[in-house]
């Protein structure tokens, strides 16, 4: 009888019945981890996830916002379909802003718990769409964040599209814009290039104060092949801007735009030096060719430096100041000539028809503009050279005077001492 008790006993206590033990310990443990992973990764995939994720950023943004799905990894998350909406708008209204994917290589738990300073965040498919009214005034109205800037993550983005949408112009849009946002201090501040099909390789930098609600981006271009068409585009400059100055060429671009959202202000500028330009001054009518100098246009007025070329197969040039801003338009103009073909010149330039030669001079010119109507005055002094009056040619030189009627400019004879007097 003992001996079957003592048998029992090592049967039960067997190294082999020890190791059975264990493995089924592990695989009990193994189920229970298993069906704990797929019941966590369900929720992190689940619309409640979704749901708290929206809650949160919907907190740290301010404003209406739409996520599409969620994942929350151990080693990594991702939101997808995110749109940002602006203050009052409705379910049906077009977002300001879309991402279609932020993606971060750890929880996005940390970005629950309000520490995703630390963490980048890469964001793709971004398309960032601002709307303006004719006069320049930001018509988008951006919630203001509920989060200090010191929280804001750092992020990076590639393949982002900006899109400027202002009354009365065709629509701006740089394509395939890559860089980074992050926080220094109290301000955002942007770093980034573009590599757009039309306008060509850019760097684009800009900075953004929640306090004072004031912004900067600048974009600057080594060189471009303008054309007017994309001059035209060009947001926040009026029309009638290009209906007086028009250009197509290659030149180095800059353009800065900066707004302020408490004092509802905006500034920008554009600079621009071309190299080799074709240039129109439609007021005065003035060509020129393979054109160079440089040409400056912020908040409605044009500052022409320089600009010379080729025309009428000689050179001509000018410098002025074209207000745009003022009422009427004031546009001055100091314009110089050399070795100009009178034959080739425009016939609103009324030159005598049987006068030949080549002309050489300078004046300052003034047009206003009100209602659409130009009002002239100023005048210039010249000489003509290998004159020839109808076809019989003149041994010297012949002075002639441009003078302004209110209407428009006229050459006539002048006196001889005309040539070393300056224009009043």
């Amino acid at each position: 009888m003992r001996s079957n008790e003592q048998s029992s006993t090592a049967v039960t206590n067997s190294p082999g019945t020890g190791l059975l033990r264990r493995w089924r310990l592990l695989l009990v443990l193994f189920v229970l981890l298993c069906t704990f992973g797929i019941a966590a990764r369900w929720y992190l995939r689940s619309q409640q996830a979704t749901d708290l994720v929206r809650a949160r950023l919907q907190a740290s943004y301010g404003g209406p916002l739409q996520v599409a799905t969620v994942e929350l990894g151990l080693g990594s998350s991702s939101i997808r379909g995110l749109r940002l909406f602006q203050a009052g708008s409705q379910p049906s209204d077009d977002p300001w802003l879309v991402i279609d994917e932020a993606h971060m290589d750890a929880s996005l738990l940390t970005l629950l718990n309000g520490e995703p300073a630390s963490v980048p965040v890469l964001l793709t498919g971004v398309v960032l769409t601002l709307r303006y009214d004719q006069s320049g005034r930001l018509l988008t109205e951006l919630p203001k964040p509920g989060e200090k800037v010191s929280h804001f993550p750092s992020l990076s983005f590639k393949s982002a599209r900006v899109r400027l949408l202002q009354e009365g112009h065709p629509d701006f849009e740089i394509a395939e814009i890559g860089g980074q946002l992050h926080a220094e201090g109290d301000r955002l501040v942007l770093t980034g290039t573009a590599t757009d099909p039309a306008w060509g390789d850019w760097a684009v930098t800009g900075s953004m104060d929640p306090i004072t609600e004031t912004t900067t981006m600048r974009m600057t271009a080594a060189r471009v092949h303008l054309t007017q068409a994309m001059l035209s585009s060009l947001p926040f400059v009026p029309a009638k801007v290009w209906r007086q100055v028009q250009c197509e060429g290659d030149t180095p671009v800059e353009l800065v735009v900066g707004s302020d959202l408490l004092a509802k202000k905006r500034h920008y500028r554009v600079n621009l030096e071309p190299e080799s330009t074709k240039v129109h001054i439609s007021s005065i009518n003035l060509y020129a060719d393979r054109a160079h100098g440089k040409v400056a246009i912020e908040d409605g007025v044009v500052k022409l430096e320089k600009v010379s070329g080729h025309s009428a197969d000689g050179q001509i040039g000018t410098s002025g100041i074209l207000d745009f801003h003022a009422d009427p338009c004031q546009l001055r103009f100091s314009v110089s000539a050399e070795h100009l073909d009178l034959s080739l010149l425009p016939k609103s330039w009324h030159l005598p028809p049987t006068l030949k030669g080549r002309l050489s001079g300078q004046a300052e010119l003034l047009v206003s503009i009100a209602d659409g109507k130009p009002l002239t005055s100023g005048d210039g002094y010249g000489t003509v050279t290998e004159t020839r009056i109808a076809a019989v040619p003149v041994r010297k030189p012949i002075p002639v005077k441009l003078h302004a009627d209110g209407k428009r400019f006229h050459f006539s004879p002048g006196r001889q001492n005309d040539r070393n007097s300056s224009p009043p």
